[in-house]
């Protein structure tokens, strides 16, 4: 949850130029109390000076409450009478920010003031305070509609609940900040960002229509457990006696031919992760949308070509059909390794991690095919980094601070590292016999 600091900032009304004039006016009005207008022929310039700084001073307090307080209540009764009065839409700018488009339908804008807004989400975290006045639209004298467009950090590919929104009403000279906590939940994604990937040619296996040649024949069965009844077209050489002579009824067999036809690539993503303890939990988390952002790539590469892409999950997903949903909503599982997940025969493109099961691995490599195309995801590149050219950031340049950063700062001693990269390597070299793999 949020800190109690956090809290006191938010909702205490005062800021820190409210004090500093304070401070200015309760000195004046010391030095008031001092000057003797007789000794000197300065003391009445000093006199009217600081009667000045008081005066003005006050004039100020008063003036940068009276300007809020007029938008603060009007704004708190169009929420009784108006629930859409603000309006939040999000859409994706890029992999890691999230561009958030504010709107106020009716509000009054506090004289050369400002209305500032902060969201709430996942439990404990905030956003930035950004101000969403920069555009107005006059509704009537007073009355406007203010909007803005502001980009947030969103570090990890998932889905994020938003709890509430935070209103700032806040005066020219920020003297003055008064809250309006208000209910904004929402859901909102932040989708995988296709990079560039090369895409290997891939032919399907199996076929659900006839109407899409290949240039490689594929095997298939023969119909009705490779046998059908006996007609006048068919050769007597493949009539089968042995179940004429047991059933009395002419039966050929159907021999396995090839297939011409075939339009479905099958695509398997495994989520598998041995690792998978809450120790790790903050590194999973970042190789968790490190590996979404490879499958997605991967997959976008290959789609759209003459033949139909599909995706198939390890784990409870709801029905949806866009791919980009789906590997949003995936999660680190260890409850299907690859041998209880990926059809072998099926398999056309196949992406496997670090954090699999190495045995696991070898056991699956095995029953595939030699043509299922194989990518490799090392989890390690996320956090790999120069330690010494880290230490010299340190000492010589302002380092980053964003959550990445900190995690790669404590990925050199963590015992995990030295686990995965072992498993990684275990892994490769598995990999390494095996045509057709993709290492990325």
């Amino acid at each position: 949850m949020y800190s109690r600091l956090q809290l006191l900032k938010w909702y205490f009304p005062l800021r820190i130029n409210f004090f500093v004039l304070l401070v200015a006016i309760i000195f004046a009005v010391k030095q008031l109390k001092k000057i003797n207008l007789g000794n000197s022929n300065f003391e009445p310039i000093v006199y009217i000076m600081c009667k000045v700084i008081v005066l003005f001073g006050i004039a100020l307090l008063v003036f940068s409450l009276l300007s809020i307080l007029l938008s603060y209540f009007y704004f708190r009764k169009q929420m009784q009478t108006n629930t859409n009065n603000l309006q939040i839409d999000f859409s994706l700018q890029n992999k890691s920010n999230m561009q958030v488009l504010t709107k106020i339908e009716k509000a009054i804008m506090p004289l050369w003031g400002y209305i500032k807004l902060l969201l709430l989400y996942d439990k404990n975290i905030a956003t930035p305070i950004f101000d969403i006045s920069n555009t107005q639209n006059n509704k009537g004298f007073l009355i406007k509609s203010v909007q803005s467009s502001t980009a947030i950090n969103l570090p990890q590919i998932k889905t994020y609940e938003m709890q509430q929104a935070v209103i700032f009403f806040q005066d020219f000279l920020r003297l003055y900040s008064l809250p309006v906590f208000m209910p904004a939940r929402q859901t909102f994604w932040n989708l995988p960002n296709a990079n560039e990937q090369n895409a290997e040619i891939v032919l399907p296996k199996k076929t659900n229509e006839t109407q899409i040649r290949i240039p490689e024949l594929r095997r298939v069965d023969g119909e009705y457990l490779q046998y059908k009844k006996f007609t006048d077209s068919d050769d007597t050489r493949r009539i089968v006696w042995k179940l004429f002579a047991k059933n009395k009824e002419l039966v050929v067999r159907t021999p396995e031919i090839f297939n011409p036809f075939a339009s479905h690539i099958y695509f398997y993503a495994s989520f598998y992760n041995d690792f998978n303890s809450q120790i790790y939990s903050t590194y999973n988390a970042q190789f968790l949308s490190y590996y979404k952002q490879k499958v997605f790539s991967v997959y976008n590469a290959i789609s759209g070509k003459q033949f139909e892409l599909k995706y198939n999950a390890d784990q409870n997903l709801p029905a949806i059909t866009d791919v980009a949903k789906l590997v949003t909503l995936s999660n680190w599982q260890n409850n299907k390794p690859l041998e209880s997940f990926i059809n072998a025969k099926l398999a056309n493109i196949v992406i496997l991690h670090s954090a699999n099961n190495a045995q696991d691995v070898k056991n699956q490599i095995d029953a595939l095919a030699n043509n299922t195309t194989i990518y490799f995801v090392k989890l390690s590149s996320v956090l790999k980094q120069n330690v010494a050219l880290k230490l010299l950031e340190k000492v010589f340049l302002h380092e980053p601070n964003n959550e990445l950063s900190k995690i790669k700062s404590t990925w050199f001693w963590s015992p995990m590292r030295k686990q995965l990269v072992a498993n990684e390597q275990e892994i490769e070299n598995i990999l390494a016999n095996k045509n057709n793999v993709i290492f990325i």
